[in-house]
């Protein structure tokens, strides 16, 4: 499952504020199998992401948790780094969610 979120704001970062008109969205990847949804961490788990990252209700239905994910936001910590086949395409990817 893919979701592509956008950055509103900058807690701490090189940039300022005004660069996020530039910011492109950026894509979290997870895998929807009964193991990966086990896990507590929300940068592995979607459902921990939606329930604890987003503070959802555990006791939804996945259908509901995700379409209530639309519009939500939440901090993470945003990582760039060079990738493909030449290292020449730079690549924005969530690191770290940190809970609310």
């Amino acid at each position: 499952m893919k979701i592509n979120v956008k950055a509103t704001g900058v807690i701490q970062s090189d940039l300022d504020a005004a660069d996020i008109a530039n910011a492109e969205p950026t894509r979290l990847e997870y895998w929807a199998t009964p193991n990966a949804m086990k896990q507590k961490n929300p940068a592995m788990s979607l459902k921990s992401f939606l329930t604890d990252a987003l503070d959802m209700d555990q006791d939804q239905s996945f259908g509901e948790l995700l379409e209530q994910a639309i519009g939500q936001s939440f901090s993470g910590v945003v990582k760039h780094e060079m990738v493909g086949k030449n290292k020449d395409i730079l690549q924005a990817s969530i690191k770290k969610i940190i809970n609310r």
